[in-house]
């Protein structure tokens, strides 16, 4: 379902500042400043943390596997 409603840059935007997209919204910001609050996840990078979320949410409904690189 999330494949097909859902748009791959909205998520990253989203992910990056949900009050930006919808104020009000009771999503917390998890990567304030571009900082990442999992220094071990991925690196640190907080950009490849947010396409890995992506690419994750984006496979739910999906049977292929997704794979992230620095790329994306």
């Amino acid at each position: 379902m999330a494949r097909a409603r859902l748009r791959p840059n909205w998520i990253e935007k989203w992910l990056r500042d949900p009050q930006a997209v919808a104020p009000g919204t009771r999503m917390p910001g998890y990567f304030p400043d571009m900082q990442s609050p999992d220094k071990e996840a991925l690196g640190g990078d907080a950009a490849l943390q947010m396409k890995a979320l992506k690419y994750h949410v984006l496979s739910l409904a999906g049977k292929e596997t997704l794979v992230v690189t620095g790329n994306d």
